[in-house]
């Protein structure tokens, strides 16, 4: 909630105190976070990294820095990295389902940005908690002042080719107006259009279920707090008339899928592309 001050005219200082980083009593960040969060900064900014790299690699010794570099590296070249935080639901008593996804965000690049969600359990309905932990993960990223935030659930399955699909996903989504980027979903035996001057998004596809991949733009935040209730009670009554969350978002017009779908569910997967359901493999 406070103001960050950026003043690149102080350059940089240095600690004399040998190779070795100071103690670090106060709870400061690892220095090797402090230098992830410095290069994201230059990123963002357009900054090249590598006088950073250079001062770096002098001051915690080169061998150390040329891990935490290429990590860096990897990171920021990562397609996954347009979204500016990424939650995936679990219910407390599913830890078996998080160990699984966790093997599946390995994969991708991406596990040590996932955050996870303690699913908020309802055993009424379902429907109620999932649409409660859907709105409680957007008021954070709104709160936080994110651009956008991106979603899993814990039974999301990946294509083989994801990470090329959401990086042609993610240059498209940069040029148009975005509320609802849909990574999957059942389609109830639709075909869309592609959206215009695009090969990877349709649009538009509002009929599509399921919440087990999308992402969520600020654009659309307000309206979703606003019309979903806070609280469980609030929520049951609000299924009445929306049924559930998926129901709801069909009426979101901003709403983009990609194509093909890079995301579907086991109970999915009969109704994918029959090329493609045997390679939701990730």
């Amino acid at each position: 909630g406070g103001t960050v001050q950026c003043l690149p005219c102080l350059g940089w200082s240095r600690l004399q105190r040998g190779a070795l980083p100071l103690p670090n009593p106060l709870g400061w960040l690892p220095w090797e976070e402090a230098i992830r969060n410095q290069a994201i900064a230059f990123h963002e900014l357009g900054w090249p990294l590598e006088p950073m790299f250079e001062h770096g690699a002098d001051y915690f010794g080169h061998r150390a820095f040329a891990t935490v570099k290429q990590q860096i590296i990897t990171e920021l070249e990562n397609p996954f990295f347009y979204f500016d935080a990424i939650y995936c639901i679990n219910l407390d008593r599913q830890s078996e389902r998080w160990q699984a996804m966790e093997q599946r965000f390995y994969h991708l690049g991406i596990l040590h940005r996932v955050h996870r969600f303690s699913a908020i359990e309802t055993p009424e309905s379902h429907y109620i908690g999932c649409t409660l932990s859907h709105r409680i993960i957007v008021e954070r990223a709104q709160k936080l002042g994110l651009d956008n935030v991106l979603v899993f659930e814990d039974d999301a399955l990946f294509l083989d080719t994801i990470l090329e699909d959401v990086s042609r996903c993610v240059e498209e989504l940069k040029r148009v107006d975005w509320q609802i980027f849909q990574m999957g979903g059942h389609r109830w035996g639709n075909q869309f259009p592609l959206a215009p001057d695009c090969q990877a998004l349709e649009h538009p596809c509002r009929v599509i279920t399921c919440t087990h991949a999308l992402a969520y733009h600020a654009s659309v935040f307000e309206k979703m707090l606003r019309d979903i209730p806070p609280d469980v009670a609030g929520v049951a009554v609000w299924n009445q008339t929306n049924y559930a969350i998926d129901q709801y978002l069909c009426g979101i017009e901003g709403r983009y899928a990609s194509r093909p779908a890079l995301s579907s569910q086991p109970y999915l997967l009969p109704q994918e592309d029959p090329a493609l359901r045997d390679r939701f493999t990730l």
